[in-house]
C-alpha cells in the first residue's frame, strides 16, 4: 500500500497525472490527521460501454472525521414498497440500487437492472445510530417497473 500511495504522491507531484480530466479522481483515507491511504480513479477505454443513470453518478465524499455510510434508500426502486432502515427484505447491489427481496427476485431474476450486479441483503443500522445518522429520504422510483437487465 506505502509504495501505490508514493506513486499516486509522485505522479501528482510531478504533473504525470493531476487526475483532472472526465472521469477521474484521486482519492485520500485519513486516519487521526494521517494519510493511511489512497487510490486514483483514471478513465480507462475498458469502461467506456458502461454507463449509469445520472441518479447513480453522485459521489458521497465523506469529510475528515466523518465515515462513509449507506444511504438506507426508503423504497424499493421497482415497486415503490416502503423499505423502512431495519426491513430485512431490503436488498442493495454494488452501487446501492435498492429493491425489496420479492421484486429482486422474482420480476428481476436476482440483476440489478441498472448496472447487472448481483443482490445482497442491505445491512440494518442500530436504532441508535439512526438518530445521528439517519437513513435517507430519496426514494428512486422507476414507473416503467422493473425489467432484467440487458
Amino acid at each position: 500500500m506505502h509504495l501505490i500511495v508514493e506513486r499516486l504522491h509522485h505522479e501528482w507531484e510531478t504533473g504525470t497525472n493531476r487526475f483532472d480530466k472526465p472521469g477521474e479522481a484521486l482519492f485520500g483515507a485519513w486516519l487521526d490527521g494521517r494519510l493511511v491511504g489512497g487510490c486514483g480513479l483514471n478513465d480507462c477505454t475498458h469502461t467506456a460501454r458502461l454507463t449509469m443513470p445520472p441518479e447513480r453518478s453522485r459521489l458521497r465524499v465523506a469529510s475528515q472525521g466523518e465515515r462513509p455510510m449507506l444511504q438506507l434508500r426508503p423504497s424499493c426502486e421497482c415497486c415503490d414498497r416502503d423499505l423502512p432502515p431495519d426491513s430485512t427484505e431490503a436488498v442493495v447491489c454494488s452501487f446501492e440500487c435498492t429493491f425489496g427481496r420479492l421484486c429482486a427476485d422474482s420480476a428481476l431474476g436476482g440483476r440489478c437492472p441498472n448496472c447487472g450486479g448481483k443482490f445482497v441483503p442491505r445491512s440494518r443500522r442500530p436504532a441508535e445510530k439512526l438518530l445521528k445518522f439517519p437513513a435517507s429520504a430519496e426514494r428512486i422510483f422507476k414507473p416503467q417497473g422493473c425489467s432484467q437487465p440487458g
